[in-house]
């Protein structure tokens, strides 16, 4: 059995919150492998400028392999960082992937409400954009639920998805 739960989302705030208190709930270790590389690397525009982006991305897929070895973690993590290298297989070996889904009328207030000068960016709040990684991430993960960010009882919500998965998976050994 997997002993982690990876999260994944669109929305990276959004993400982090739950992930903290899912968390505590659960008595997991919390890491968040970008925060991780930022206190281990301190300056990583400096990294990239002086070593270059494949020195980076070398470095996060080390630091990615290394927290993928880690037992009783909830990891969350940008897709940049998820999609770079073998990051993806590292984590899938020792995790479970749990995608926080939201629609992207909720997904689009959460970015704005996180940083009202994203509606510049159009990339961003595209559509089509959203519903691509939405798909890739459905199909990447072991389990999906369905977010508001408003619902009162996501944590419970988000351990009865887990129960589930835990229970069918038994089921079929």
């Amino acid at each position: 059995m997997k002993s982690n739960l990876t999260l994944i989302a669109l929305n990276l705030g959004f993400k982090k919150n739950i992930a903290k208190k899912l968390a505590d709930v659960l008595g997991m270790f919390y890491v968040d492998v970008n925060e991780f590389i930022k206190y281990d690397v301190i300056d990583i525009n400096s990294i990239i400028k002086t070593a270059g982006i494949e020195y980076y991305n070398k470095l996060e897929t080390k630091t990615v392999s290394t927290i993928s070895s880690y037992e009783n973690s909830l990891i969350t993590l940008d897709l940049n960082t998820l999609f770079c290298n073998d990051n993806f297989k590292f984590l899938k070996q020792s995790s479970i992937f749990i995608y926080l889904r939201l629609k992207y009328a909720n997904f689009k207030a959460e970015l704005l409400k996180e940083r009202p000068k994203s509606a510049k960016y159009e990339k961003l709040l595209n559509e089509k954009v959203f519903s691509e990684r939405d798909k890739i991430l459905k199909s990447l993960s072991d389990i999906v639920v369905d977010v508001n960010p408003s619902d009162k009882n996501l944590i419970t919500k988000i351990i009865k998805s887990i129960k589930k998965y835990y229970k069918d998976v038994l089921w079929k050994v």
